[in-house]
């Protein structure tokens, strides 16, 4: 049952991808990790109708040693009309274009950790939206 959304979802790309395993971190000794990824976003508007977001993962070392350090970036193109000149529309492409992309950034970060051999790491599901209100809340 098709259904017709304002919002479209033209094409998305890993725009980035840097990950470096950690040589201090012993993986041999039974530890638990604490990750606290910081994630980020922007917007590129195209035209009056286009934007392009990205949505950025970085996990390094702050307080603690990490296993490894990773950054990586997916860019969406996402049509809408007139996105930038109405309130309700701009509002649509910063939190659902957000949460489109986040599945694909999460996949991404488990296959990356995955294929290094490393017990991968698994970002936990999170209402994205909340965590950037929250975010942007905090600069305030």
């Amino acid at each position: 049952m098709p259904t017709d959304s304002a919002l479209t979802l033209k094409r998305y790309v890993v725009k980035d991808i840097r990950f470096s395993l950690s040589t201090k971190f012993d993986f041999l000794k039974p530890q638990s990790v604490r990750i606290e990824p910081q994630i980020d976003r922007e917007f590129i508007p195209l035209s009056a109708d286009d934007v392009i977001v990205v949505l950025k993962l970085a996990i390094h070392d702050k307080d603690t040693l990490l296993p490894f350090s990773l950054d990586v970036a997916v860019e969406g193109s996402f049509g809408m009309k007139e996105w930038q000149t109405n309130e309700s529309s701009r509002m649509i492409i910063e939190n659902n274009a957000t949460a489109i992309l986040f599945p694909y950034l999460r996949s991404l970060v488990t296959g990356i950790t995955a294929g290094a051999n490393i017990p991968p790491y698994i970002l936990p599901v999170m209402n994205i939206v909340a965590y950037f209100e929250k975010k942007e809340s905090n600069k305030r």
